[in-house]
């Protein structure tokens, strides 16, 4: 079998994360995502990968040149005008010589059994078949496939409609096709997509389509918000455990070179990079990915985020839910909720491709603030403390007769004792002592 992988699309949803490396480079869980395509590849002996590609090759030619995939033979095809996915298979075909062609999307990471597939494909007598899932809340898709009772593609469409011979699924991303079926395009020289019109065409010259309907793990990256779920699946998954060092407690893994503090607490998933510090006191709840060289001084606090290389978190920082980009510099005792931090400027249109649910702070760097910037936030936080302790003052002193009266009442009716000694939890999650 062989392996064509698709990684010359666009990705305008994802630009503000492919910006520097290309997206077969992008991290997961502090691994790049090619990693997990080309474990997956080997597990089945699928050594033979071609890459279709539209920008410079030459990182990720760069990168796959190390003796960890010397067993592969890679072969890389760049487009000089956009031919679309269907489009760059055909101008690939020569290379093709298996009568199993595995296609996949550059976005997408799967655990699925590649023999299984195979063999429904052989099974059915398909020429082409398009992996899919049935819909789950969870995964969101622009397309969905049409398919009859028997298996068989009607048709790949942007919206649901209902017939009563058909059921919907959405698509992975991956396919397998018998290279044969691209001949039909051979003379072909204009941009054709896979889903729009390959298909389109293959069925309307009789070639048999066929849906695989998967369970197994499979996810595709279009959106940041895929990013996220995506580092937090393959934690939850447990999947290629051994990219991310060993595993110091139960599911919290730490590269070489990591120091914690015997008192900060971390709640697994969570996935630490090398020569990463964290200091008393601090608490990590995952899923969570955390980089390399990153510093997270006492008290602070991280949950369910990812966080890139080389950032460092001052004393008491608080954030949840948020991407952190790298080499960026949480201030003292500040507070982020589903934040995006990226040191890249978003260009016109950008910020409509981001999830609704998540704030954006770009070119966002605290540390660059001006004297005149710090001293007016010093000074802001130290009138709003006096504001604070000279209210909480007159309130006491006003309302201390009712207290006391309160307190009479409730001796009279319960008894003692009047007072409940109570741990709770603070700012920071720090623990403390209250009476009530």
């Amino acid at each position: 079998m062989q392996a064509v992988i698709l990684a010359g699309g666009l990705e305008t949803n994802l630009s503000i994360l492919t910006r520097r490396y290309p997206k077969a480079l992008l991290n997961i869980a502090n691994q790049p995502l090619i990693d997990y395509v080309l474990s997956h590849l080997r597990q089945w002996e699928v050594k033979d990968v071609i890459f279709c590609v539209n920008k410079n090759t030459s990182v990720l030619k760069d990168y796959l040149d190390q003796p960890a995939f010397r067993d592969f033979a890679f072969r890389f095809y760049k487009e000089d005008v956009p031919r679309g996915t269907a489009g760059a298979l055909v101008d690939v075909r020569k290379w093709l010589t298996d009568d199993h062609v595995l296609v996949l999307n550059g976005n997408v990471i799967s655990q699925m059994d590649i023999s299984t597939l195979a063999h429904y494909h052989d099974l059915k007598k398909s020429y082409f078949t398009i992996v899919t899932s049935y819909p789950v809340r969870e995964r969101k898709s622009s397309e969905e496939v049409l398919i009859n009772t028997d298996g068989s593609v009607k048709a790949v469409i942007g919206k649901t409609y209902e017939t009563q011979s058909t059921f919907t699924t959405i698509p992975h991303g991956i396919y397998l096709l018998n290279p044969k079926v691209l001949d039909i395009f051979s003379k072909y020289k204009g941009y054709l997509d896979l889903k729009e019109q390959f298909i389109a065409a293959l069925k309307n010259k009789n070639v048999p389509v066929y849906s695989y309907i998967s369970s197994e793990f499979a996810r595709g990256i279009e959106t940041l918000e895929d990013y996220l779920r995506v580092n937090f699946d393959v934690l939850s998954q447990n999947w290629m455990t051994h990219f991310w060092g060993s595993e110091i407690k139960e599911q919290v893994w730490a590269g070489r070179g990591v120091r914690i503090d015997p008192e900060a607490e971390i709640i697994g998933p969570v996935v630490i990079g090398e020569y990463t510090t964290i200091e008393k006191g601090v608490r990590i709840i995952g899923p969570a990915v955390i980089g390399q060289n990153c510093h997270f001084a006492e008290g602070s606090f991280l949950r369910e985020s990812v966080v890139w290389d080389n950032s460092v978190f001052r004393g008491r920082s608080h954030v949840e839910y948020s991407l952190i980009g790298e080499s960026f510099s949480i201030r003292e005792r500040s507070f982020f909720s589903r934040q995006v931090m990226l040191d890249v400027p978003l260009e016109i249109g950008e910020l409509n491709l981001l999830p609704r649910n998540l704030k954006i702070d770009s070119l966002w760097m605290p540390e660059s603030r001006s004297i005149f910037e710090h001293f007016k936030m010093g000074f802001f936080k130290k009138i709003k403390r006096s504001i604070d302790i000279a209210g909480a003052v007159f309130l006491l002193t006003f309302l201390l007769p009712v207290f006391l009266l309160t307190a009479l009442a409730v001796l009279i009716d319960s008894g003692r004792p009047l007072l409940v000694k109570k741990k709770l939890l603070g700012l920071w999650g720090k623990p403390f002592f209250a009476w009530k």
